[in-house]
């Protein structure tokens, strides 16, 4: 439980849960079970043979979900998918879009973007990120417009500054 507690959302987190989380209170559970088990072993050879029958079972089954997760895992768009199909957290769509624009994708990647910004329209990374995209695809008004509108939100970015003024005399 105290390895849990901080993740409860007694206190709002970045994102309401994420399973990543509850691997290390997760050991004090299987600590718990494997006690049970240990003691229904020593008790008998019927209660033994029982025990290994469940311990090779449970192996079995977290053998086989482990390996289907690894499909959700094999690399950023899939993971970053799997975790959009639960909620939609701007986050994730931003490191997506990043994604994408490293791969040269810039139509995924605006798509990533504008979701992100639909859902966090003021956060200031977001629009400078798409005006990225959009200065690398030729479309400066686009950009100008990101920029502007991360500008606005907050004033306070030297090279962001820099940037739209590049753009704009460029």
């Amino acid at each position: 439980m105290i390895f849990l507690a901080p993740h409860l959302n007694i206190v709002k987190l970045n994102a309401p849960f994420a399973e990543h989380w509850i691997f290390s209170a997760s050991a004090g559970i299987y600590a718990i079970i494997g006690g049970l088990i240990f003691d229904m072993a020593c008790k008998s050879k019927t209660a033994g043979v029982t025990a290994c029958a469940i311990l090779f079972t449970a192996f079995l089954y977290f053998s086989i979900l482990t390996i289907s997760r690894n499909a959700e895992w094999k690399d950023e768009p899939a993971l970053y998918n799997n975790t959009l199909k639960y909620a939609r957290f701007p986050k994730v769509l931003s490191n997506l879009g990043v994604y994408y624009e490293i791969k040269g994708e810039y139509d995924k990647s605006v798509k990533a973007y504008t979701e992100a910004l639909d859902l966090a329209p003021n956060v200031p990374l977001y629009h400078n990120n798409i005006a990225i995209v959009y200065e690398k695809m030729n479309n400066i008004n686009m950009a100008v417009k990101h920029l502007k509108r991360s500008l606005e939100i907050d004033p306070g970015q030297p090279k962001i500054i820099e940037f739209l003024k590049d753009l704009v005399s460029g």
